[in-house]
This record gives C-alpha cells, structure tokens and sequence, in this order.
C-alpha cells in the first residue's frame, strides 16, 4: 500500500495542498510520495521528489493505493488510465496556484462522471480520502472498464477548452 502525490509541473507554488498531506500523513496508506515539483516542500513522513521521469511517474500511478493530485488534465488521464479513483485537488488562480481556474473547470466536468473525488477545500481532504477508497475497492471488484468514457470526457472537455481560448 501506498499514497503517491503530484501537484504537476506548474511554477506556480501548491503550498495548500501539500501541507493538507502534511497533516494527513499519519493516515495516509504508507509510503507517501509526494511529486513536489516547484513547490517546496519537506516532511520526515513523506518521500519527497521534486520531479518524476515519466516510467516511475506512471509505475506510482499504477502501484499507488491513494491518489491525490492536481487537477492536470494528463494526471488525471493517467490515474483514470490505471484503474484509479484519484482525489482531484484543482489549482486556484485567486490563491495563486495557477495563471487561470481551468482546472476547476475541468474538475467539475468529470466529477460528474463518479470516477473521480474532487475537493475544493483542502479541510475536507480526509473525508475524500475515504471516500476515494471506497470507490476504489468497488472499482477493484468491477470488471468493466469504465475509464473509455471518462477519458473520452477528459477529451471534450479539453477540445471545448483549446476553442474557447483561440
């Protein structure tokens, strides 16, 4: 078992949600991993790395039993890739997290889906963690593959997105 967490390549600082972790990692499935990128970031519970190469990014993605991450379109494509009920943290331009809230908005598009747990505000992150487990352990049992759709999803989303900013 184990927790792996990504806050995404972004410059901008995501100090919210890892000091969340931070607090929560005593109850975290163990190891925590955390992909700090440009965040800093350093917790004698946690195995911190500020970036990962793309074969040990997807194999913490598979071998994870937690997933928390950013709302980054590839992040949760890769979590949904690998059978996974990530815990969908967005970035907020109003905290400084991001140049804009796009991640809200594509948070909010697949929450709808149900493969997904997404958390606006970082108090409610231990209430997701067990939500996001429980939906995980009934999608370990279901042998149908449900991802096509969301990733589909992720698709439109993305398309409508790239022509609203041309």
């Amino acid at each position: 078992m184990s927790t792996f967490v990504t806050v995404g390549n972004d410059k901008k600082p995501f100090t919210r949600l890892l000091q969340a972790v931070t607090e929560l990692a005593p109850r975290l499935p163990a190891p925590v991993i955390v992909q700090h990128g440009h965040t800093p970031f350093a917790d004698a519970r946690c195995q911190p790395f500020a970036f990962l190469g793309m074969d040990e990014f997807e194999r913490q993605l598979r071998e994870a039993s937690l997933l928390i991450t950013h709302a980054g379109a590839g992040s949760i494509l890769g979590a949904i890739q690998a059978r996974k009920v990530p815990i969908v943290v967005p970035r907020r331009a109003g905290m400084h997290e991001h140049v804009n809230d796009h991640q809200i908005e594509l948070a909010a598009q697949l929450e709808t889906t149900g493969r997904i747990v997404v958390v606006q505000d970082v108090a409610m992150l231990a209430q997701a963690v067990d939500a996001a487990m429980e939906k995980q352990a009934r999608l370990n049992t279901d042998k149908t593959d449900a991802g096509a759709a969301l990733i589909a999803a992720v698709a439109g989303v993305l398309q409508n997105y790239a022509k609203e900013i041309r």
